[in-house]
């Protein structure tokens, strides 16, 4: 435990390493919510409180043995340890994706198994950004108050950085970032340590050097492969393509060209006419709607007579100027 001021190195390093925790878990549920289902999104909130939890155990378990060292190169290691294991979890995390999406591998013992592995590879940089935070605050628990506040701001810094970066960036590169700057906690941490000497640069440097190759790859890492129960893997499989792409903090926009779209929503079960071309617009991989060409042939838009969206603006008048009936019907012989 240090009395005193606590330095401005290691305060903003424990704000780094906070922002960083945050953006990571934030980053995995969009992660999961596109590749999988959004449920499975939930399940990083249990991970993240895991490794938080088990961390704050550990090093109480371990307090002799890490006293012998230098404070700054326990959160040094810690720090560098967390940037690493998001790292190294991002082709994993394809792996496991790839296995998941397997229609060869449908059984509940292979779902469980993947699970958790799922559970085991995420649990080590939570695990490791707890143990940061716990053995910082720790260490500077004379000025509680000031470390604990950092904490705090690093933590709402996180959130904001994670809806700017997830709404311009896919998640696999948003994850690439916490590792950036889980990385520059590390810098920070090891202004505190006068041992560190090229060592803790270096291995920044190199960091630096593979979390920017990972966000230029973009989600080429998985790609835009989904569980096979989604729509969009459903249009891919058919031999749809995507033609664009737009990531957003609430939901991923593909647009799939897909021979043979017909869609409309509520659209009756008597229409056998012909559909204009169309292009499906999926969301999160699955919730649909379309983007319908028009070319100034009303014909080719009959569809919508079948419709009960458009059932209000179809109308006709009878009888005389002062007396009217205002009927609202259908092709399909409905009427009101």
């Amino acid at each position: 435990m240090t009395s005193g001021r606590v330095p401005r190195g290691p305060l903003c390093g424990i704000l780094l390493i906070s922002a960083a925790k945050l953006l990571l878990e934030i980053s995995l549920t969009r992660y999961f919510s596109f590749h999988l289902w959004f449920h499975y999104a939930f399940m990083i909130i249990s991970i993240a409180l895991l490794g938080l939890s088990g961390a704050s155990t550990t090093l109480a378990l371990l307090r002799r043995r890490l006293e012998r060292h230098p404070p700054a190169r326990v959160l040094v290691a810690s720090a560098l340890a967390c940037a690493t294991a998001i790292l190294v979890s991002l082709p994993i995390l394809g792996l496991l994706s790839s296995w998941w999406m397997a229609e060869t591998q449908t059984s509940r013992s292979w779902d469980a198994i993947v699970i958790g592995l799922y559970w085991l590879t995420l649990f080590v940089p939570f695990f490791c950004a707890g143990a940061t935070l716990s053995w910082a605050i720790r260490t500077y628990a004379g000025q509680f108050n000031t470390a604990y506040a950092f904490d705090l701001v690093g933590a709402a810094g996180g959130c904001l950085l994670a809806v700017v970066l997830l709404s311009w960036l896919h998640p696999e590169q948003a994850l690439a970032a916490a590792a950036v700057v889980a990385l520059a906690s590390a810098l920070c941490f090891a202004t505190a340590e006068r041992r560190a000497g090229a060592l803790v640069p270096a291995l920044a440097v190199v960091g630096l050097i593979v979390a920017a190759l990972t966000a230029l790859a973009g989600d080429r890492i998985v790609g835009a492969a989904t569980t096979p129960t989604k729509g969009l893997a459903k249009d891919l499989k058919a031999g749809g393509r995507i033609v664009a792409s737009r990531p957003s903090m609430t939901g991923r926009v593909d647009v799939v060209r897909r021979a043979g779209m017909r869609f409309s929503w509520g659209l009756g079960a008597n229409f056998r006419g012909r559909f204009p071309e169309q292009l499906a617009v999926r969301i999160d991989g699955d919730a649909l709607t379309t983007i319908t060409r028009y070319d100034g042939d009303f014909d080719s838009w009959g569809f919508t007579d079948y419709s009960p969206a458009t059932l209000p603006f179809v109308e006709s008048f009878a009888g005389s100027a002062r007396f009217r009936t205002w009927t609202l019907f259908s092709r399909e012989g409905q009427s009101r």
